[in-house]
């Protein structure tokens, strides 16, 4: 993976996030490396990314504190926008947690596809009206 359990810890200002076990860590630390490495087109084992560059670093550290979060809030995923518990109350905005975007942070490393994807026949459902 691109980060450690640590790296994260150390990194994140969210106490959600430090007190989450560090088996749902490293499960939204790969959730992370997933996204990047398919954004790259590679996944960064190569001589030329040891060390990591900081910037995919940082974005590793970013996507995984942002699926922590997620994943640690029942409401961001049923999608609610306020909710009371006894005398506690939030409201979120009508947006929520946004994703980060770390587009231009690995933008420098990533790598096109140079083979064409195989030409595949068109295909059609028809349904009647």
């Amino acid at each position: 993976m691109l980060i450690t359990v640590e790296e994260l810890k150390d990194y994140t200002s969210f106490d959600v996030v430090k007190q989450r076990s560090n088996d749902a860590l490293a499960n939204d630390i790969l959730e992370a490396h997933v996204e990047i490495v398919s954004m790259a087109g590679h996944d960064f084992t190569g001589e030329d990314y040891n060390p990591l560059p900081p910037t995919v670093v940082l974005a590793a550290k970013k996507l995984s504190q942002f699926h922590a979060l997620v994943n640690s809030d029942a409401a961001l995923t049923k999608g609610y926008q306020s909710e009371n518990i006894g005398k506690y109350s939030y409201t979120l905005g009508k947006d929520g947690l946004q994703k980060p975007d770390v587009s231009q942070m690995i933008a420098p490393y990533v790598v096109e596809n140079e083979t064409p994807p195989p030409a595949s026949k068109p295909k059609f459902k028809m349904r009647s009206l």
